[in-house]
């Protein structure tokens, strides 16, 4: 743990560089996701070092919206200006989220705060709503007022691969010595899973299987080419990283996302046509490989039975308290009196744990929201779908030289969220401090996207 001088040293030196461009502090965030593993607590507040950047930019935000006169103290007025205006007054831009994306969002705000309120388990729920709601849409709303331009974007996704190829380096150091793996299964050469510094496989899939079906899509980006090989390096890293890690779930959702984007992209459709094709033909013919698929998508493998346990005994739970759920922060005590502690698998006795979270989407968010956050999250994927679908169309009557860009981004995004509703299905891709604020934060690259289609003084070029 970091000692209180150097943490102080460090927001000391983060707000220096940061004031006199917002835009800094929103790159240098990018940049360090991984820092909410160092915690610590200001009065028995915990907290982490990517939070408290997080609260910097917001509150250097506010104060320079009040050096411009942007910003109106009374807390009643600045919420209309916020949430109901979307014009322009004076040059300023009031409230630049789409009509039709506010709601969901407040929406999720209420829900995870209502969470909070009934949650046994206030301490760790305010954590949770704290850390995976207010904070990353706090981050959305500053992204949104400030990321204007296209290389303001490209900035953002080179901050992510720099991110990306960081953690392979570290993958490749633990795949050739097994340096820093605790766990002695995963240790051991025959059976090693790298970990990184998120300290479990899974975690490095979680984030990185998104963040590469974008990389993978940027590729098209016209840009200088040593972009194109740093996003080459940081997807080719990402696969790697994914698959020397073992989370079969998250390159299977990856795989599926980069032919979904070939599949779209006129170019490559022949191209997508002929992978499938050859998958095909390469799974019919090699029984081995044919008998392993087939257990994967029928969940039927070792892991796919434990995780059929698991959302048997959340749907079980479930069905007592539809309504509320779990509560957040509460599932492992909520699933308590409904678990069993192991199961029959290939006539072995295997005990089960509790896990933190039901590894499904719905469910998950179900057991911490209750049916009312579930419906809440649904809507925004709803209302993420449509935006995607009105910027292709709106991209088609843009000139040539911004089609390209547009498109390609567009197709990264929907790559990015199809990863996640995919893996979603055997995973947890949103509740980890570094998981919800990425997800909000290509939200709002899709929010500037779609104002660029609709408002030409939001954003420019260059």
């Amino acid at each position: 743990m970091l000692t209180p001088i150097l943490i102080l040293i460090f927001y000391l030196c983060f707000s220096v560089f940061i004031w006199k461009d917002l835009l800094r502090g929103i790159y240098l965030i990018t940049l360090l996701l991984p820092t909410y593993l160092i915690r610590f607590e200001v009065f028995n507040i915990p907290l982490t070092l990517l939070e408290g950047m997080i609260w910097i930019l917001f509150i250097f935000w506010l104060i320079k919206l009040y050096l411009d006169k942007e910003l109106n103290l009374t807390i009643s007025a600045w919420l209309k200006s916020k949430f109901t205006k979307s014009e322009t007054e004076q040059g300023s831009i009031h409230n630049i989220v789409p009509h039709k994306l506010r709601w969901p969002v407040l929406a999720i705000l209420a829900t995870a705060t209502i969470a909070l309120c009934w949650s046994p388990n206030l301490q760790a729920a305010a954590g949770i709503w704290k850390a995976f709601f207010i904070e990353p849409i706090l981050f959305f709303m500053i992204m949104i007022y400030h990321v204007r331009k296209y290389n303001h974007i490209q900035k953002i996704i080179n901050a992510l691969a720099i991110l990306s190829i960081i953690i392979f380096v570290y993958t490749v150091i633990q795949k050739l010595t097994g340096w820093n793996i605790t766990n002695l299964d995963w240790y051991l050469p025959e059976t090693r899973r790298i970990t990184t510094f998120f300290g479990y496989p899974n975690a490095n899939g979680l984030f990185l299987a998104p963040l590469a079906a974008l990389f993978f899509a940027s590729l098209w980006f016209k840009e200088h080419f040593l972009f194109k090989i740093l996003k080459f390096i940081a997807f080719l890293g990402s696969v790697l990283t994914i698959i020397w890690a073992g989370n079969e779930g998250a390159l299977f959702a990856l795989a599926a996302a980069v032919f979904i984007i070939l599949l779209l992209k006129k170019q490559t459709r022949i191209l997508a046509g002929a992978i499938m094709v050859l998958a095909i033909v390469i799974v019919m013919a090699t029984p081995s490989i044919k008998t392993t698929l087939w257990q994967k998508i029928t969940i039927n493998d070792f892991s796919g039975q434990i995780r059929q346990a698991q959302w048997t005994e959340t749907i079980t739970m479930l069905s007592d308290q539809p309504i509320m759920g779990g509560g957040l922060a509460n599932y492992q005590r909520a699933i308590e009196p409904y678990h069993q502690r192991g199961i029959t698998i290939n006539d072995q006795w295997q005990p089960v744990e509790i896990f933190l979270y039901p590894h499904n989407l719905v469910l998950n968010f179900w057991t911490e929201l209750g049916l009312l956050g579930l419906i809440t999250i649904i809507w925004l994927f709803v209302i993420i779908g449509l935006l995607l679908y009105q910027i292709s169309e709106i991209n088609k009557k843009l000139p040539k030289y911004k089609q390209k860009f547009v498109g390609n981004l567009n197709l990264g995004i929907l790559g990015f969220f199809s990863v996640i509703i995919i893996h979603g299905l055997v995973d947890v891709p949103y509740f980890k401090n570094d998981l919800s604020l990425v997800f909000w934060l290509i939200i709002s690259l899709l929010v500037i996207l779609y104002n660029h289609n609709l408002n030409k003084d939001i954003m420019s070029e260059d």
